[in-house]
């Protein structure tokens, strides 16, 4: 039983002193940071909030579907009751194609956003240089293109 103890307590000092070196790290730096690094923590903080919007946005168009297809819904039901219900609702058939220009509006977003984060990882020099991060950066904008390309075709077929 003390074994196990002692593990524990070797453990909490353990994580403590680490704390304790993270927290005063980060008054250190907090002091110290240049002109440059707060230029580029503005410039993430940016980023974030591009990102946070583009998100909103999807829940927002995302919300847009799901009103559409409740009114699908109803309209279907009042085939089935003989009923008119679904003319209450109003007209809900543009919803699709406004939906998707907000999806395509946010997938351009993020497009630009990720094909930032490749250009800065491939311009690195050096030590700093990491082949991985190039690798998956480079990955990620053959995704985000992929799905720029499936949301413009979407696009095409809404509006032919």
């Amino acid at each position: 039983m003390k074994k196990s103890n002692s593990k524990k307590e070797a453990k909490i000092n353990k994580k403590n002193s680490c704390y304790k070196k993270n927290n005063e790290n980060s008054n250190n730096n907090s002091s110290s940071t240049t002109e440059e690094e707060k230029a580029e923590l503005l410039n993430q903080i940016g980023i974030l909030d591009l990102s946070l919007f583009g998100v909103y946005l999807i829940i927002y168009a995302s919300i847009l579907n799901i009103k559409y297809l409740e009114w699908q819904k109803v309209q279907i039901l009042d085939q089935l009751n003989e009923s008119n219900y679904s003319d209450l609702i109003g007209d809900l058939s543009e919803v699709p194609k406004n939906a998707n220009i907000i999806y395509l509006f946010v997938t351009s977003i993020f497009t630009g956003v990720i094909f930032n984060n490749y250009r800065t990882a491939s311009s690195q020099t050096g030590d700093e240089r990491n082949e991985k991060e190039i690798e998956n950066a480079y990955k990620s904008v053959i995704a985000i293109l992929l799905i720029l390309l499936g949301t413009t075709i979407n696009f095409e077929v809404l509006h032919s």
